[in-house]
């Protein structure tokens, strides 16, 4: 009887190295698609290394460009403040001027004023009014007028009289003046003075509502005289006290 010589042989199965060969067949096609992708943007031109450099060169200049940039930023907020400050400058050097000149111009008038005091004058009267000073009140139409008199001669003794004064201007389109009675909420007709050096003359005063005043009127009297009273018009401007 013929005899069956076939053999049964048993392999151990293990799945894990058939995963693994097709990983590895896998990464491999995939790296020669990569390199092939390489392969093709280097026929056409293309190096990614370069273009790697590039775009590190492209950020540090990027980089700078923002430091410039934060720079100027800085250099321009200095300007402007140096040129708040010298604005500033400016303006606190034109208050500066301004102060010193109207200290110049009292100044001037001050010793205009003491110059008339110790002045000699040959003959005729011996009180002088000397300035005028319109000044704002309290109330919308009330001012202060001050008149300040001296002696022409040189003062050996007080001089006395009396003072009055007018306002002149127009009222409506009509001229008008108004004399220190109608002025004054005392009535006054005149003021009286005394002094041997000179003397400072301050009264308040109250303006119609329609009234426009243009001119001062001042007349003086000194008291044993004879002959016409000193009668002297100024213009009516009005200084800002302080």
């Amino acid at each position: 009887m013929p005899t069956d010589t076939r053999r049964l042989v048993i392999r151990a199965h293990r799945p894990w190295q058939r995963r693994l060969i097709w990983g590895g067949v896998a990464a491999l096609a995939l790296l020669a698609v990569y390199l092939a992708f390489e392969i093709g943007r280097r026929g056409a031109g293309y190096d990614s290394l370069q273009a790697w450099q590039q775009r590190r060169a492209l950020n540090a200049t990027i980089a700078e460009l923002q430091k410039a940039n934060a720079g100027l930023r800085a250099s321009m907020a200095e300007l402007e403040t140096g040129q708040v400050s010298a604005h500033r400058e400016r303006e606190e050097l034109a208050r500066s001027i301004g102060e010193l000149q109207s200290r110049i111009a009292r100044q001037n008038q001050d010793l205009t004023f003491y110059r008339g005091i110790v002045s000699d004058s040959a003959g005729g009267t011996r009180v002088r009014i000397h300035r005028v000073v319109i000044e704002p009140g309290e109330n919308s139409g009330n001012y202060r007028i001050r008149v300040v008199l001296v002696q022409t001669a040189r003062p050996e003794k007080d001089v006395s009289g009396t003072m009055t004064l007018s306002v002149a201007g127009a009222e409506g389109d009509k001229p008008a003046e108004y004399p220190l009675q109608r002025l004054t909420q005392q009535k006054l007709e005149r003021l009286r003075f005394s002094f041997r050096y000179f003397e400072d003359i301050e009264q308040q005063i109250e303006l119609p509502a329609e009234f426009r005043p243009a001119s001062v009127n001042v007349e003086v009297r000194a008291a044993g005289r004879t002959g016409e009273p000193l009668s002297e018009k100024f213009e009516w401007r009005v200084q800002e006290s302080g």
